[in-house]
C-alpha cells in the first residue's frame, strides 16, 4: 500500500517540493528528513534546495524522487518533478515534510482532517492538511525516538495527531 507524501521547502514564505509516492510514514521518510536535517547545517540545507535542486514541471524528472535522500546534499544536484500543490491536499497527502529555511526548522504535515485548523490547508476533497508539529534542533533527539516507535497502521482513520488536534 502507497503511503503518500510531500516533501519540500519554505524560502521566503513560499513553500515548494514534489510527491512522494512510497514509505512516507514517519518511521521511515520522516528518519530520512530527520537525518538530512540533523547532519547538515542550515546553510547546506540552503544550498542544495535554492541551488542544487531543481524542480521541473516535466514527469520525466518523477522517478527521481526515489534518489533525494541517498545524495550528498552537499555536492550532489537532482532535477524533480514539482508538485506543490499536493500539500494542499488534505485526502491524498497523508504525510507532509517542509524544510523552513526562514526558521531553520522542519514543518510535518498530516492530511486527513476535517477540521480547518489555523494553518490548514483545504484540499480538493474537502479535507484539510495541516501542520502538526515541527522539528528543531534542539527537539530532533526527541522526535527520532517518538518516529522510531511509531507504528503506522494504514487502515486507520485515526491518528494520535488528529486526536490531539481536534479535541
Amino acid at each position: 500500500m502507497s503511503t503518500r507524501g510531500f516533501i519540500g521547502y519554505k524560502k521566503n514564505g513560499i513553500i515548494k517540493g514534489w510527491y512522494n509516492h512510497n514509505d512516507s510514514y514517519y518511521s521511515y521518510v520522516g528518519l530520512k528528513v530527520l537525518e538530512k536535517f540533523n547532519n547538515n547545517s542550515s546553510i547546506i540545507l540552503d544550498n542544495f534546495f535554492t541551488k542544487n535542486l531543481k524542480l521541473y514541471d516535466d514527469e520525466k524528472f518523477y522517478e527521481n524522487h526515489k534518489k533525494v535522500f541517498s545524495l550528498n546534499w552537499k555536492t550532489d544536484s537532482i532535477k524533480l518533478e514539482v508538485y506543490n500543490d499536493f500539500l494542499d491536499d488534505g485526502l491524498d497527502c497523508e504525510y507532509g515534510y517542509v524544510f523552513n529555511l526562514d526558521e531553520d526548522i522542519v514543518e510535518v504535515y498530516r492530511g486527513g482532517f476535517k477540521i480547518e485548523q489555523y494553518n490548514g490547508q483545504q484540499g480538493y476533497s474537502g479535507y484539510y492538511t495541516h501542520n502538526t508539529f515541527n522539528i528543531t534542533r534542539k527537539n530532533i533527539e526527541n522526535v527520532k525516538k517518538i518516529f522510531n516507535k511509531i507504528k503506522i497502521n494504514n487502515n486507520s482513520t485515526r491518528y494520535w495527531e488528529r486526536d490531539f488536534l481536534e479535541i
